[in-house]
């Protein structure tokens, strides 16, 4: 159950992360908010998409340590990509909705008490 909640939570902040730095980008901000946003909005939205995935990093490696824990992160990132691809042509909106999904569960998991590594 353990290893469970450490991988849903870093999945949950990698796919997180990659929404931020994808929306971080004038195409994609075209494309599911029908305009482009001001340029700090993009900076900020960079600048937490990096945090995010450093998170998730940090998430992985304290579950599994060395060459396994990375190995794990780079299945999260490509799962993580896998979906937001295949979301993105087809439900633009829903891949920012489940983007928060994924960083309000982590944050409830947290403040319920349910051990998450941090």
């Amino acid at each position: 159950m353990n290893e469970l909640i450490f991988f849903f939570t870093g999945g949950s902040l990698a796919y997180a992360g990659v929404v931020c730095w994808c929306l971080s980008q004038k195409r994609h901000q075209q494309q599911v908010f029908r305009e482009a946003l001001p340029l700090r909005i993009g900076w900020v939205l960079r600048l937490c998409g990096v945090l995010l995935l450093a998170g998730s990093l940090g998430q992985v490696l304290r579950h599994q340590e060395g060459i396994a824990g990375a190995a794990a992160w780079c299945g999260l990132l490509t799962f993580s990509n896998l979906l937001l691809i295949s979301l993105l042509p087809y439900a633009p909106r829903l891949v920012v909705a489940l983007g928060l999904a994924g960083v309000v569960g982590f944050g409830t998991l947290v403040c319920l008490g349910i051990p998450t590594g941090f």
